[in-house]
Formats: structure tokens, C-alpha cells, sequence
């Protein structure tokens, strides 16, 4: 067998082995956020989130909204676990909007994707912090 052929077998297993744990692992874990509130700030955008204890349900406003009860969203969200620490949770507003956030809550920061109803997409990071 050429030398080739067998690094072709090779990564092929290695692969396969990293796949099969890394599927594995995924979703294993439970999410921190579950009955409570973080504030996520991209530069100039600063989003209270509060999450019930549901494990499923959430509402959002911007920070600085006075009456949050008055002004917040409540959408249905899904987390799900990369490794210890690092959850992708993503959602639909009631405006089409599609939201992706990558949390990371040992190094509290967050990535996020945005797609707006007319496709416009944003890509964001910031601090990720617990406030109660």
C-alpha cells in the first residue's frame, strides 16, 4: 500500500474517532442560563436576557429599557452543548429574525449571528455577563 493510501486510512479513522466522541459529547451538558438574567453588550448594544426555568422559554429588551416587563420579547430558544462552558443557542423574533449566540460562560463572551427578514446579517461579539 502506498504511503498515501495509508495516511488517507489514517485520517479517515481519525476522523471517524473524533466525530463519534465529539457526537457524543454534544448536548450533554446543562445549560447555565436556565433562571437567570445576562446582559450581552456588542460595542454599543447592550441586550438584558432572562431566562426561565422552563430550560426553553426567554425574554429580551435592550438594556437600557426602563420597563423591561412593558418592552420585553419572549421567544422559545434551543441550547445546545459544545463542550463544558460553550452552549450554541439560537431563536426566532416574532419579526423573522433568526439569532445564533455561541456563550461561552467560563471566558463570558458571546458570538452572535443575526439574519434579519430581509437577509441582512450581522455577525457580533461581546461580553457576556450574569446579573442575577
Amino acid at each position: 500500500m502506498s504511503s498515501g493510501n495509508q495516511l488517507m486510512k489514517t485520517l479517515a479513522a481519525v476522523g471517524s474517532a473524533f466525530f463519534i466522541s465529539a457526537s457524543a459529547y454534544a448536548g450533554t451538558f446543562e445549560y447555565p442560563a436556565v433562571k437567570h438574567v445576562y446582559e450581552a453588550v456588542f460595542n454599543d448594544r447592550a441586550f438584558r436576557l432572562e431566562f426561565d426555568a422552563d430550560g426553553k422559554t426567554m425574554r429580551f429588551a435592550k438594556a437600557e429599557e426602563k420597563d423591561f416587563e412593558a418592552v420585553a420579547e419572549s421567544v422559545s430558544y434551543t441550547a445546545v452543548a459544545i463542550r463544558p462552558g460553550v452552549f450554541m443557542v439560537y431563536w426566532t423574533e416574532h419579526t423573522g429574525t433568526t439569532v445564533v449566540h455561541v456563550e461561552d460562560f467560563e471566558h463570558e463572551i458571546v458570538y452572535t449571528n443575526i439574519t434579519k427578514p430581509d437577509l441582512k446579517f450581522f455577525n457580533l461579539s461581546g461580553s457576556w455577563k450574569r446579573l442575577k
